[in-house]
């Protein structure tokens, strides 16, 4: 079975220093997150900015705008969210925009905020943004309020959220990515997936989702840690323990809901390390690629968790 997915990477893959020349990353990984920009109004003192010709050098052609950083209330307010799409597409790669979930807010009222999100950039702005994520990592940063982090809640969200995104003035065709939980839970997709909490329908203005997503923390064991190459982390990622099971997984669920070819898997993030500021060597991840070093040699900042990791 052919497996079609899409990956998002932590910039930590870019290399040890900035002298380095910029290695070429497997064409299964071709998109990178929009974490560690140099923004100190809004808590962020990276050196993004910096690197933006070793980031195109990796050949990657989209960049995601989203992380728990970015949810609920921390979004860029939306000047700033234009200036940064203007940014990424004057490199050459197409954002993907995170819409935040707002777990005080009722699911109708996030809906509307959404709607209002996406009139305001890609109708009054004509930015024209294609490809949009709902949420991220509800199982965790959403539990405690409103049960936002439990299957029917965030099943819900989905089918308003996405129903109202569609529903804007010239939106039908957007893409939507969700339900983007902290790694592939199979009993909690396979209720998404055709299950009791189904996502894979359509409402009144088209599919609710047309890529199923999901984040992954691989490397945080401490046999990993002589891993320390690129393609030894890819090689790990795409391991039969890893990807390929999921990926058979997701497919032959959208096989089994009708909806091969018009609906695919989507990794929106492949952490390096699930341990910020743990020097622990049993826990940081990979010897020289964990947030702690790439902080070091290459941001610069003075805030570890913003800068190493936006999620």
């Amino acid at each position: 079975m052919k497996k079609t997915l899409y990956f998002l990477i932590f910039i930590g893959l870019i290399g040890p220093a900035k002298e380095t020349a910029a290695q070429p990353i497997s064409q299964v990984f071709y998109a990178q997150n929009y974490w560690m920009p140099n923004k100190p109004a809004f808590g962020f003192t990276g050196q993004l900015e910096s690197w933006w010709t070793e980031i195109n050098a990796s050949g990657v052609k989209y960049i995601r705008v989203g992380g728990k950083a970015y949810d609920g209330s921390g979004m860029w307010p939306i000047p700033t969210l234009l200036g940064i799409i203007d940014t990424i597409r004057a490199r050459g790669f197409e954002p993907i925009i995170q819409v935040p979930i707002k777990i005080n807010l009722s699911v109708a009222q996030n809906a509307i905020d959404n709607a209002a999100i996406i009139s305001d950039i890609n109708v009054t702005n004509a930015k024209n943004i294609v490809y949009w994520e709902i949420g991220n990592e509800p199982d965790g940063s959403y539990s405690g309020v409103n049960n936002y982090h439990t299957n029917p809640i965030i099943a819900d969200y989905i089918k308003q959220v996405s129903t109202a995104m569609k529903g804007v003035l010239g939106q039908s065709g957007i893409k939507i990515i969700g339900p983007c939980l902290s790694y592939y839970d199979f009993p909690k997709y396979a209720s998404f997936l055709g299950g009791a909490d189904n996502i894979t329908g359509s409402g009144a203005n088209g599919y609710y989702i047309d890529y199923v997503g999901f984040n992954t923390y691989p490397f945080s064991k401490a046999q990993l840690q002589a891993g320390t190459a690129r393609q030894d982390i890819i090689n790990y990622v795409n391991s039969p323990f890893q990807f390929d099971d999921i990926l058979d997984t997701i497919n032959a669920r959208i096989a089994l809901v009708g909806r091969t070819g018009s609906l695919k898997p989507f990794v929106t993030e492949v952490n390096i390390s699930a341990y910020q500021d743990n020097t622990n060597a049993t826990t940081r991840g990979p010897i020289g690629v964990g947030p702690k070093f790439f902080r070091r040699t290459i941001l610069g900042g003075n805030d570890g968790k913003r800068n190493g990791k936006a999620s």
